[in-house]
C-alpha cells in the first residue's frame, strides 16, 4: 500500500496549533477554539491518570458538548481506553438500556461510566456513575498536564441494525490513519466548513464529521475553519437547522444517512431562504444509497444553489473505522439498473446506467420496481486502502473484503479481526465496476423465501410507495410461515383513529407482491413511533423479527394471508 499515516494524538496536535474553532450549538451556542480544547484534554489527561490506571476502560455516553469531548480526549492521553456506550433506541425502555448498558460493561471490564446528566442510563447493577462536568471543574491554571501519546483505545459499537451491536477495539494508529486518508480524498481547502447532528454515539459522527474536521484543520489536510456541532434533538424538531449554520448558510462538508436526507427532501418542499451552495463535499452513507433519494433532494434542492457534484456516496462499517470507499468530489454520482430477477440470483445483468439525477429518480413506478434494481455507485477505495468481491465469477453478487492500516485491531471478545492475507472478509454483499464499488446489502438483507433470494430493502421501497405507509418506516422480515411479513407504520396523514381501507392493505400486498413474487404471508400495522431503531435512526430489522408474534400491544391493524 505505501503509504504510513500519524496517529490521531499527533494529527491533534498539529491542528492545536491552527485558528480552527468547535461551535456547540445546543443548549445556546459555545465558540472554543481547538487549540484550547486540547489544552483542557492535557490537563484532563493529568487528572484521569491519576483516577484509572493506563489500559483500564472507562465509558459513557458521548454527546456534542465541551464536557464530553475534554474527557474522551483526556483519557486517550492517558493512555485509557473509552467505551462509546450506545444511546437509549427508540422502542426501547429504560430498564432495557441499562440492561444493554450492564452487558456492555461486562464485556469491556468497565467500571467506571460517565455520564451528561443524572440519569442518563438508568439503575446500572454495575460500574460508578461520574458526571463529565466533574473533570472540567477539576481544570484550573494549576493542573498539570500529561505528555500524552498514542496509547489510548476508542471500543465503539456497530449500529445492531441487523444484528446485535458489536464492540470493536480501535487504536489511535487505526483512527489516524482512516481520517487522513479520508482528508486526502475529500480534497479540503482553506476556509472549508463541517455541520453535523449525527450522535457523537455513532462512528459516522464522532470519526467522520468530528475528528476528521478536526484534523483538517492544518494547511497540509486542507484547512477547515469551523466545526459545528448540532445535537440529534435539535435536528429532530428542526431537519433544515443544520442547513443554515454558516451565517444563515450551509457549511461545504457533512455526512449524512440516507434516510436523513429523505426526510429532508420532503422539508424542502415548503422550504424559503435556504443557502445551500457552500456544500462541496456532501457525504451519503451508513445505510443503502437510494438513487431516488439523491435524485428527489437534488431537484428540490437545486433552487437554494445546491450542487450534484457535492453528493459523494461512500461506504464503510465500524471495522475499518469508518470509511473505506466514496465517490471523489469532481464526479457527479452514478448508478447503474439491473434486471431484477437475475438480480435476485445473484447474478448482473446491467441494462443501462445514469449519471446524476434522471427523471426516473423522481418518479418511481410499480412496474419499474418490479422489473429493475438500481444500485448507486459507491466510488473507489480511499488512498491505502484495496478492496476485493470474494465471489466465483465476475458477473456474481460477492462478499466485500478489505485491506488498509485502519482495521480494527479486535472485536470485543475475541482475540483479533480473521484476516485473510491482510484482508478483512465483510458481511456485506457488492459488486465492481472499473474498481468501484456497489453495494448490493448485508447478508442479513436478504431471505431465502421459496428457494428464491429476496432483498427485503427492495421489498420494503415497494411496499413503502403506497401513500398509507410512513416513510422510512417499512420493514420486512421473513416469518415461521416460510413467507414474509411487511411491518410499516401508517402515514402522518391517516388519522390514528381511523384504520387503514382493506384497499390500501391491498395496495401495500401488490406492490410486494410485484417486487418479490411471493404474497406475503401478513401486513402488520404498528402504532406511529413503535418501530424499534438504532440511535442512529435506523430500523432494527433483527428486534422485529423477533419481536413479530409479540408486538407489545403496538399492533394497529393486522391482515393474515388466507390458508
Amino acid at each position: 500500500m505505501g503509504l504510513s499515516y500519524q496517529g490521531l494524538i499527533e494529527l491533534l496536535d498539529k491542528s492545536s496549533s491552527t485558528d480552527g474553532q468547535v461551535i456547540f450549538a445546543d443548549p445556546r451556542e459555545q465558540v472554543v477554539r481547538f487549540s484550547e480544547i486540547w489544552k483542557m484534554a492535557h490537563q484532563a489527561g493529568f487528572i484521569m491518570g491519576q483516577d484509572h490506571r493506563e489500559g483500564t476502560t472507562v465509558a459513557g455516553i458521548l454527546r456534542p458538548n465541551l464536557a464530553c469531548i475534554v474527557t474522551l480526549f483526556g483519557a486517550w492521553l492517558a493512555g485509557v481506553r473509552f467505551a462509546s456506550l450506545p444511546d437509549r433506541a427508540r422502542g426501547m425502555t429504560e430498564a432495557e438500556h441499562a440492561e444493554q448498558i450492564d452487558s456492555i460493561l461486562e464485556l469491556v471490564g468497565g467500571e467506571f461510566v460517565y455520564e451528561s446528566y443524572p440519569g442518563e442510563i438508568g439503575n446500572l447493577s454495575r460500574g460508578v456513575l461520574a458526571p463529565y462536568q466533574g473533570i472540567l471543574d477539576k481544570i484550573g491554571e494549576s493542573t498539570q498536564m500529561t505528555s500524552g501519546g498514542n496509547a489510548g483505545i476508542l471500543i465503539q459499537f456497530t449500529s445492531g441494525s441487523t444484528s446485535s451491536p458489536k464492540g470493536v477495539v480501535i487504536g489511535m494508529d487505526e483512527i489516524g490513519w482512516n481520517v487522513s486518508s479520508m482528508s486526502e480524498a475529500f480534497c479540503f481547502r482553506p476556509g472549508d466548513t463541517s455541520s453535523s447532528w449525527l450522535p457523537l454515539s455513532h462512528d459516522m459522527g464522532l470519526i467522520g464529521t468530528f475528528l476528521l474536521p478536526c484534523v483538517s484543520m492544518t494547511a497540509s489536510m486542507g484547512g477547515i475553519s469551523k466545526v459545528w456541532l448540532i445535537t440529534p434533538e435539535s435536528f429532530v424538531r428542526d431537519p433544515l437547522g443544520w442547513l443554515r449554520v454558516d451565517q444563515g448558510a450551509s457549511a461545504s462538508f457533512s455526512m449524512i444517512p440516507n434516510f436523513a436526507l429523505d426526510l429532508i427532501a420532503r422539508k424542502l418542499k415548503n422550504a424559503t431562504g435556504l443557502n445551500l451552495s457552500n456544500f462541496r463535499n456532501l457525504i451519503v452513507s451508513a445505510e443503502t444509497v437510494r438513487a431516488s433519494t439523491l435524485g428527489k433532494f437534488s431537484y428540490l434542492a437545486r433552487e437554494f444553489g445546491f450542487n450534484e457534484l457535492a453528493f459523494q456516496p461512500a461506504y464503510g462499517m465500524a471495522e475499518t473505522t469508518l470509511g473505506a470507499t466514496t465517490v471523489r468530489g469532481d464526479e457527479l454520482w452514478s448508478s447503474v439498473v439491473l434486471e431484477r430477477e437475475a438480480y435476485s440470483e445473484g447474478k448482473l445483468n446491467v441494462v443501462s446506467k445514469h449519471a446524476g439525477t434522471q427523471d426516473s429518480h423522481l418518479n418511481l413506478t410499480g412496474e419499474f420496481l418490479a422489473s429493475f434494481e438500481e444500485v448507486v455507485c459507491l466510488g473507489r477505495p480511499f488512498p491505502g486502502f484495496e478492496m476485493k468481491i470474494d465471489t466465483q465469477a465476475s458477473d456474481d453478487l460477492g462478499r466485500v473484503s478489505l485491506k488498509s492500516g485502519s482495521i480494527a485491531q479486535e472485536l470485543v471478545g475475541t482475540k483479533s479481526l480473521e484476516l485473510q492475507d491482510g484482508f478483512y472478509q465483510t458481511e456485506d454483499l457488492g459488486f465492481c465496476v472499473d474498481n468501484e464499488l456497489y453495494f448490493a446489502g448485508r447478508c442479513d438483507d436478504w431471505m431465502v423465501i421459496r428457494g428464491r433470494n429476496l432483498d427485503a430493502r427492495a421489498i420494503e421501497l415497494a411496499s413503502s410507495r403506497s401513500p398509507a405507509v410512513r416513510d422510512g418506516n417499512c420493514v420486512v422480515v421473513p416469518d415461521e410461515s416460510g413467507t414474509y411479513a411487511v411491518v410499516a407504520e401508517p402515514a402522518v396523514t391517516v388519522a390514528s383513529s381511523e384504520p387503514i381501507s382493506r384497499d390500501q392493505i391491498d395496495e401495500i400486498i401488490n406492490y410486494a407482491l410485484g417486487v418479490s413474487g411471493i404474497t406475503p404471508s401478513r401486513i402488520v400495522i404498528v402504532d406511529r413511533g413503535s418501530l424499534p431503531k438504532t440511535p442512529s435512526g435506523k430500523i432494527q430489522r433483527r428486534k422485529v423479527s423477533v419481536m413479530l408474534d409479540n408486538l407489545e400491544g403496538k399492533i394497529a391493524q393486522f391482515w393474515t394471508k388466507e390458508k
